[in-house]
């Protein structure tokens, strides 16, 4: 794991909706370039550390921390550093593109030379060179994942939290995705916390978390997460959850 202060940490967080528990007591550091999956079944609370990362939300116990201080204090110029993309990309489907990009780089403050300059480059990263002109409304899944994430990574943010950017695509443009967002981390030293409910996402993956019913029930290296089952990355993950379970039941 690389070193370094966390860019992003959770400490002890919880989250209910209603009666429900979100997320029960959750520690998490995502630290300086590192490329962090953070895997868990549908409903195991993943979205809620992206909305809470994205200052949707606030913990109701224990507190999220960005840049060393704690998201409830933070202003706009401070949410500003984090890129977001979402499971369901809110992408305006008359808008093109470039649009989108463009339409960022003025939310960031980006004088008009410099957002042309950073949507070209985030163009060029995601393969979407050829679609800038394209409206949103017809892009396919695939171009509408990665354009949410060049809206994200646009202006170089020290971090980019990604919710099942990669989740029900094809092996091949899956892989295609993944490189992306590791050129991301190579190229510009940005920090990746990628969630998915996809096992084989884990992988190739220098950092495994696994989430259930709220609760960080693994955290470690790729080569500990696959050795923790037999079966591979997928028998590995299904043992997690087991012993999870049954350390509940006891």
């Amino acid at each position: 794991m690389d070193g370094g202060s966390p860019i992003l940490e959770f400490r002890r967080v919880e989250k209910r909706f209603g009666r429900g528990r979100a997320l029960d007591g959750v520690d998490l550091a995502v630290r300086p370039g590192e490329l962090v999956v953070l895997l868990g079944q549908p409903g195991a609370g993943a979205s809620t550390i992206v909305r809470l990362a994205a200052g949707l939300l606030r913990p109701d116990r224990g507190s999220v921390v960005l840049f060393g201080q704690d998201l409830r204090q933070a202003g706009r110029d401070l949410l500003g550093r984090i890129g977001i993309a979402f499971e369901e990309p809110d992408l305006d489907p008359k808008l093109t593109v470039d649009g989108h990009l463009r339409y960022r780089a003025g939310l960031l403050g980006l004088a008009r030379g410099e957002g042309r300059t950073m949507a070209t480059r985030a163009l060029g990263r995601f393969a979407l060179v050829e679609r800038r002109k394209d409206r949103a409304g017809v892009l396919s899944a695939t171009s509408r994942r990665q354009l949410a994430l060049a809206r994200a990574a646009l202006g170089s943010p020290p971090i980019v939290v990604a919710d099942r950017a990669v989740d029900g695509l094809e092996p091949d443009q899956r892989r295609v995705v993944l490189d992306q967002l590791a050129g991301l981390r190579t190229e510009e030293g940005a920090a990746i916390l990628l969630t998915t409910a996809e096992p084989a996402v884990a992988e190739a993956a220098a950092r495994v978390a696994v989430l259930h019913r709220g609760r960080m029930v693994f955290d470690g290296t790729g080569e500990g997460f696959a050795a923790a089952g037999p079966g591979g990355i997928a028998g590995a993950f299904a043992a997690i959850i087991a012993a999870s379970d049954a350390a509940g039941e006891a």
